[in-house]
């Protein structure tokens, strides 16, 4: 006889509202998906991000399962990064420009770190994706 695998319903809070989602074992393990740290290790907490609320909230409500969806477990300093790319990344790819004219206004130094950023974006990527950066100029 198959073994039942019990559902529990878990907090997760998706655009402000707390979703009870049903899963078989909690959505967090107190390991950040970002630097690997763990609580054990003398991180406070994790939390779920969000790296795209690609549903709407009402749909979310009638399947709590879609609030998992494009999500990581990470530390509060990963979190702050990931928040970060999420509104930098918000555009549509057509209005990514917006981003570059943005970015142009900086002062130099941080324009150093973020071509540094993109040269290793790049690199992580390149055995990956079959795109180069040349189809995005």
């Amino acid at each position: 006889m198959p073994r039942k695998t019990k559902i529990k319903k878990y907090p997760v809070t998706y655009e402000k509202e707390t979703i009870m989602v049903p899963l078989s074992e909690p959505p967090r393990d107190g390991i950040c998906d970002g630097c690997k740290r763990s609580v054990k290790e003398g991180i406070k907490v994790t939390q779920i991000h969000h790296f795209k609320y690609q549903y709407r909230l009402p749909l979310v409500r009638e399947k709590p399962q879609l609030a998992m969806h494009n999500t990581a477990e990470l530390c509060y300093a990963c979190h702050r990064i990931g928040d970060a790319l999420r509104v930098l990344l918000w555009n549509k790819i057509e209005n990514i420009d917006k981003v570059v004219d943005v970015a142009q206004l900086m002062p130099e130094d941080m324009k150093l770190k973020l071509d540094k950023f993109a040269e290793l974006w790049l690199y992580s990527r390149k055995d990956k994706v079959k795109q180069k950066l040349t189809d995005y100029i």
